[in-house]
C-alpha cells in the first residue's frame, strides 16, 4: 500500500500480509522530482500535466489521477515518493505527444529533491491514414485501428464501409501502427511507418500462437558473444580463469542482495582466480545505476543489455533474476541459475574450486 501525505512530502510503503488486518502506517520524508516540460524549440509548455509510475520488483503501478499540472514556466513537482525505487515520469499536453524518463531514485541530496532532464514534446499535429486489407486484399470494414511509439500518444479509430482510416494527432517520427477485428478467428497486422503517411496498407493475418520457446542451457557450451551489453570483451583479462557472470535487475530486491553479496565476497573469489562480471539484464538511466553501484562500492565489470532485452536474455539461457553463470578456465559453462550459497560447490565439481 503506497501512502502520501503530498504537502508535507510524507510518504510510507506497507505490505499487506492478509484481508482484513490493521496497519499502524508510518510516514516519513520522502523524495521529490522535479524538472521541466518544454517543446523542441527550448519553449516551456504551461499546460502539461505530469504523472508517475512507480516500480515494485517488476510491477509497476501508475498514479494517473495524481498527475500534476506544470507552473508558467513548464515546471512541476512531484512530492511525497518512497526512495529506493525506480519511477516512470511522464508528460502529456492537448496537442503534443508524450515523453517519459526513468529514474532509480536514491535519496543523497539534502533537501531529498532530485532534478530530472526536461521533458521534450513533439507538436501531434500530423495524421497517418491508410487501409486495411486481408491477405486476399479484400478491404476489412469496422477494424479496429490503433498507433503508439516512443513520444507518441496512444491514439486508436476503426475502419469505415471501405476498410479506410485516419488517425490524427500524430508526432513527426516513427509510428507503430496495429489494426485488428474479432470473427471466427482474430486478425492482427502491424508495420511501422513516418507520422504524416497518407497510403498506409495494413495487411491482416491470423494471429500465430504467443507459444515461447523453451530458453535454451549453456551448460557444456562456449560463452555467447558479448554483444549489446556495452561492456568491453573480458576474455581476454580473463584467460586460464574462471568468470561468473550475473545477470541481475536494479529494481529487484533479490537481484540486488546478490550482487552485494558478491561485492563482499570480491577479494576472495578473486583470489581463487575467479572473474565476475555483472550485467544489468534491461536498459535503464545509466546515471541511477551508476550512482547505485558506487553507494555499494560494486568492484566488478559492469554491462548492460541496451536493446533486444529478451532476445539477449534468450541466448544467455536467463531464465530469472539474478541468473548466475559460471565458466571453467577455458570458459565453457558449467553451471548456471544456481544460488550464491552453492557457488562454492559448483566451483568443486567443477574442478576449479580450492
Amino acid at each position: 500500500m503506497y501512502t502520501r501525505q503530498i504537502n508535507r512530502n510524507l510518504v510510507a510503503v506497507t505490505r499487506l500480509e492478509k484481508e482484513g488486518e490493521t496497519l499502524d502506517i508510518i510516514l516519513k520524508e520522502g523524495i521529490i522530482l522535479t524538472g521541466q516540460v518544454v517543446d523542441l524549440d527550448g519553449n516551456f509548455i504551461p499546460a502539461a500535466k505530469v504523472s508517475f509510475r512507480f516500480w515494485c520488483r517488476s510491477y509497476g503501478f501508475r498514479f494517473e489521477d495524481q498527475a500534476v499540472i506544470v507552473d508558467e514556466q513548464g515546471r512541476y513537482k512531484i512530492r511525497a515518493l518512497w526512495p529506493e525505487h525506480r519511477y516512470n515520469v511522464t508528460a502529456r499536453a492537448d496537442g503534443y505527444g508524450t515523453h517519459s524518463v526513468s529514474r532509480y531514485c536514491i535519496d543523497d541530496a539534502p533537501d531529498h529533491t532530485i532534478e530530472l532532464e526536461p521533458l521534450v514534446l513533439r507538436k501531434a499535429n500530423l495524421f497517418v491514414s491508410g487501409v486495411v486489407v486481408d491477405v486476399d486484399d479484400n478491404h476489412v470494414a469496422e477494424a479496429k485501428v490503433s498507433c503508439y511509439g516512443e513520444g507518441q500518444s496512444s491514439r486508436s479509430t476503426q475502419t469505415d464501409a471501405g476498410g479506410r482510416f485516419k488517425l490524427e494527432g500524430i508526432c513527426a517520427g516513427k509510428v507503430n501502427i496495429t489494426a485488428s477485428i474479432k470473427g471466427k478467428t482474430r486478425l492482427y497486422g502491424v508495420l511501422e511507418t513516418e507520422g504524416g503517411s497518407t497510403d498506409v496498407k495494413l495487411v491482416l493475418r491470423e494471429r500465430s500462437s504467443n507459444i515461447s520457446p523453451s530458453v535454451p542451457s549453456l551448460v557444456g557450451k562456449a560463452l555467447p558473444e558479448l554483444i549489446n551489453m556495452k561492456i568491453e570483451p573480458v576474455h581476454a583479462d580473463a584467460d586460464d580463469r574462471i568468470i561468473l557472470f550475473c545477470f541481475f535487475d536494479m529494481n529487484q530486491r533479490p537481484a540486488r542482495r546478490c550482487v552485494i553479496q558478491l561485492a563482499k565476497q570480491a577479494e576472495q573469489l578473486k583470489q581463487k582466480g575467479v572473474v565476475v562480471v555483472i550485467v544489468q539484464a534491461s536498459k535503464l538511466d545509466e546515471n541511477a545505476l551508476k550512482q547505485w553501484i558506487e553507494k555499494y562500492n560494486i568492484p566488478f565489470p559492469m554491462g548492460m543489455i541496451q536493446s533486444d532485452e529478451e532476445k539477449t536474455r534468450f541466448n544467455w539461457g536467463v531464465r530469472s533474476l539474478p541468473w548466475l553463470i559460471l565458466t571453467d578456465k577455458k570458459h565453457i559453462v558449467v553451471a548456471e541459475g544456481f544460488g550464491l550459497d552453492e557457488l562454492g560447490d559448483k566451483m568443486k565439481q567443477s574442478g576449479d574450486g580450492k
